[in-house]
Formats: structure tokens, C-alpha cells, sequence
């Protein structure tokens, strides 16, 4: 598979890696895209999506929800993402402990996952500002 990226993500080690979280952020902050792509018969995730892939994603593949900062210039392009991410792995990272390993149903449904839907949204769009060069 080609990937292209944006010209600015030329100054990235990791590029790829970006365009998966931007795609992650995407599914966090969209209950819509949750409800289509997540939730299916049980609270299963369906495909390539769901709380699951996310919890690998920022946690086990990557070190964006343990240190995202450590990712500048691999991922991130600077603190003001770095501090963002981190923002949401926090809250994360605070009902993973609370609730296991479950279904997405179950995270989708607790009290606080508005709370990860909003700090998914300010990331995204603080991680599309610095794809413009902004």
C-alpha cells in the first residue's frame, strides 16, 4: 500500500503512525462512526475498530498514551499535540483501570466517555493545525 501524506509530514519519522492516530482520533470523537463501526450485536467491535485497537494503538504500539511526548518528531510535531494526546490517554488510561478489558459497548456507555469524545476532538483538530503548517 502507497501512503501519502501531507508535505509538512516530511519532517516525521513516523508519518504513517500519524495518519492512524488522526484516524483513531476520528473514531474517539464521532458517536456516530462508534455506533456504525464499534458496536455490533453483544457490543463487539466490529473490523478494524474499537475500543481494543485503541487501547493497542496508544498504549502497546506506541508510546503516545504513556509518554507523547517522547513521540515529537516521530509522530507529533511538538508539545501543544504532545499535551493534547496526553490529555485524553490520561482519561483513558483512568477507565481502562476502572473497567478492564471489555467490551466497547461497555466503555462507550460509561459516564465518562464524553469526556473522551471532547479531548479526542480538541486533538484532532489541534493535530489538523499542525498538518497546515499552523
Amino acid at each position: 500500500m502507497s501512503w501519502k501524506f501531507p508535505s509538512s509530514w516530511n519532517a516525521l519519522k513516523l508519518p504513517q503512525r500519524r495518519a492512524e492516530l488522526e484516524a483513531i482520533l476520528q473514531e474517539l470523537s464521532d458517536a456516530d462512526i462508534q455506533r456504525r463501526e464499534w458496536l455490533g450485536g453483544e457490543g463487539k467491535a466490529l473490523g478494524d475498530s474499537g475500543i481494543d485497537l485503541v487501547v493497542h494503538f496508544l498504549f502497546d504500539d506506541t508510546d503516545l498514551g504513556e509518554n507523547a511526548a517522547a513521540t515529537i518528531g516521530e509522530v507529533l510535531f511538538d508539545l501543544r499535540e504532545a499535551e493534547a494526546v496526553a490529555s485524553l490517554a490520561a482519561v483513558l488510561d483512568s477507565m481502562i483501570t476502572r473497567l478492564g478489558d471489555t467490551t466497547s459497548k461497555e466503555y462507550v456507555t460509561d459516564s465518562e466517555w464524553p469526556k473522551v469524545m471532547e479531548r479526542a476532538k480538541i486533538a484532532s483538530n489541534i493535530l489538523a493545525r499542525g498538518d497546515s503548517g499552523t
